[in-house]
């Protein structure tokens, strides 16, 4: 088993022209997607995710000309893809069902596989005319050509709304034929073994626990239990691949003796949860504009927990229990915003975003002096304009109606 860690990728030189083609709208499709503001960029997130990545790449990449790039997808399902260009797209969600750098290490590692052993190419040259016709269906949609109709209903995660770019559900869910999906299904599972192979060789290498994978993969197939009856799920959260890959992770951790790397852990819990706690952040704004406004509490509420001297996420606890009152007026919803916001304030002082949000409570509460108070004070100090304009708007709004 150890061997699969030791194969070479296919060297850049034996891609042919049409390889090259689909590398190349892979890259097309990764351009629409950024100016559709579909990927949710910070530098120093990305940064820490490459860094990672290339823990993982470094020993394979010799003469390869290959460069991996990790981007996070600002969408609230739970998945990863991976296309031939070199580019590893992780969902926001994804960033809440993992605990720890393991487990990230984990689905990057194995996301990394994929690309050094070109793994979509292989795909792709085993039925050419299938896999360019979903890299057409992928730029269309990026395009914006309406082919995204229906795709928040593609059971990815919870309101997926980039859920058409899994491959290849992608094609049986719009109708292209189920063929494709039946028959990359066998080679897919292969791959993923061998991509599982290889994330945990070079977790054990570099001192992460490999153990950590099946942990992962548990909690996954959990979720997947846990998805409507009646919807059909994507090959990431398969139950039965889930099922056949855990007794795999069993399997080879204990074949080859895997055990926690001899080094010390990379970076502790906190160290990692302040690493990606802006992309947790994300992840519940998200959910608070599609008004999933329990996912996003339960997010918020971690954080709380994990980092209970900021303010940020007081406020931010205080926002979702506002903007849910509107829906759901007998859960005392109003009060327990209001105490957030106070709490935030105790927190940070000086931090302004609590009073636009005390403003638009009192506003919806009719409180019409507090709430022109807390705006006011917001106003005074805002920096961001369109907070400000939204601030103004209802300063305007209270004032034009004593």
């Amino acid at each position: 088993a150890f061997a699969l860690c030791q194969l070479d990728p296919h060297p850049m030189e034996n891609l042919n022209e049409q390889d090259v083609k689909f590398i190349q709208d892979a890259k097309l499709v990764g351009i629409k997607m950024e100016e559709k503001g579909w990927v949710f960029r910070n530098s120093q997130v990305e940064q820490y995710l490459s860094e990672l990545v290339n823990n993982f790449a470094a020993p394979h990449f010799s003469n390869q000309g290959v460069s991996i790039k990790v981007r996070i997808l600002a969408d609230p399902g739970i998945f990863l893809l991976t296309t031939p260009d070199g580019t590893i797209y992780i969902s926001a969600g994804t960033f809440t069902v993992i605990n720890n750098e393991d487990q990230l290490m984990f689905l990057l590692g194995t996301q990394t596989a994929h690309i050094i052993y070109r793994d979509l190419l292989y795909l792709e040259s085993l039925q050419r005319q299938k896999a360019a016709a979903l890299m057409a269906l992928n730029i269309a949609f990026a395009m914006g050509t309406g082919l995204a109709t229906g795709a928040a209903n593609i059971p990815i995660g919870p309101q997926s709304n980039l859920a058409v770019f899994i491959y290849p559900f992608a094609m049986q869910e719009k109708g292209l034929g189920t063929s494709f999906n039946a028959s990359f299904k066998g080679y897919s599972e292969k791959l993923d073994f061998r991509a599982d192979m290889f994330a945990l060789c070079a977790m054990n290498r570099i001192g992460y626990d490999p153990n950590q994978s099946v942990i992962l993969m548990q909690k996954l197939q959990e979720i997947s239990r846990n998805l409507p009856t009646q919807v059909t799920p994507p090959y990431f959260l398969d139950p039965k691949i889930i099922a056949k890959r855990i007794e795999y992770l069993k399997t080879s951790i204990a074949e080859m003796n895997l055990a926690a790397g001899t080094q010390p852990a990379p970076v502790s819990s906190q160290e990692f949860k302040g690493k990606i706690a802006v992309v947790k952040t994300q992840e519940g704004l998200l959910c608070n504009t599609e008004g999933r406004y329990a996912s996003a509490g339960k997010i918020f509420s971690d954080l709380k927990i994990d980092f209970p001297q900021e303010p940020q996420y007081a406020y931010l606890m205080g926002e979702t229990y506002r903007q849910w009152s509107v829906t759901q007026t007998s859960n005392n919803y109003q009060t327990k915003a209001l105490e957030e916001y106070q709490t935030a304030l105790k927190l940070g002082p000086n931090y302004l975003d609590p009073h636009l949000g005390l403003g638009l409570l009192y506003k919806q509460t009719g409180a019409r002096d507090d709430a022109i108070r807390e705006l006011e004070l917001y106003i005074q100090g805002a920096k961001s304009a369109f907070a400000k304009a939204k601030a103004e708007n209802a300063l305007r709004q209270l004032r034009e109606t004593k």
